[in-house]
């Protein structure tokens, strides 16, 4: 289910010298110096032992340029939590490539150790998904740090699997749409602007 950290960027990859959090690293953590591994479990030996069910995170206001999340908000319960924490740590400008099992499927689930679902509803309160004068729950969120991030970027990637590799991508976008467990995985991509004043538009 989905791609692992290493088949998206090698052990070794630098990330062009940009302070990197590498969020629940698990077993696949990166080498380079300017990488933070981060994970709950001591048995990675990751850099920083840390539950990410808990808020805050040990970092300080605008610390990284890119956060990392490759399947894992689906095991967090306080998944909006350590997205907000994921926001606050980064740099304006500064990005986050999340990427979660594909909507409709069966392992958004079916893993015991999934405890959340992750689609594009989630994601209501930031930049683009909160018409500030909707209702009072988002007019009230509006200025939390997630309110500071913009999705610039969302792509599904439909499972390729025996015949599915040969079929045109209207095909495929039209089965990823309409049929459960077409979706191998999906990715969100945020990047962190200044947040306006409360009660304008972030448009």
């Amino acid at each position: 289910m989905g791609k692992t950290a290493h088949q998206r960027y090698p052990k070794n990859h630098s990330f062009k010298g940009r302070k990197v959090l590498n969020l629940g690293c698990g077993f696949t953590k990166f080498e380079a110096k300017n990488v933070v591994n981060m994970d709950k479990y001591a048995c990675c030996e990751p850099d920083i032992v840390f539950d990410l069910e808990n808020t805050p995170f040990p970092f300080k206001d605008n610390t990284f340029d890119y956060v990392f999340a490759n399947h894992i908000l689906e095991h967090i319960h306080n998944w909006w939590g350590c997205f907000e924490e994921c926001a606050r740590v980064l740099k304006p400008g500064g990005s986050i490539d999340i990427f979660v099992p594909g909507s409709g499927g069966d392992s958004q689930m079916g893993y015991r150790d999934h405890v959340s679902v992750i689609n594009k509803c989630s994601f209501y309160g930031v930049d683009g998904y909160n018409p500030m004068k909707c209702n009072a729950w988002t007019y009230e969120n509006a200025m939390t740090p997630a309110s500071q991030l913009r999705l610039i970027e969302y792509k599904q990637f439909i499972i390729e699997d025996g015949f599915t590799k040969f079929l045109p991508n209207r095909v495929k976008r039209w089965f990823a749409g309409h049929l459960r467990n077409m979706l191998d995985e999906e990715q969100y991509k945020f990047v962190k602007y200044i947040i306006p004043e409360k009660g304008e538009s972030n448009g």
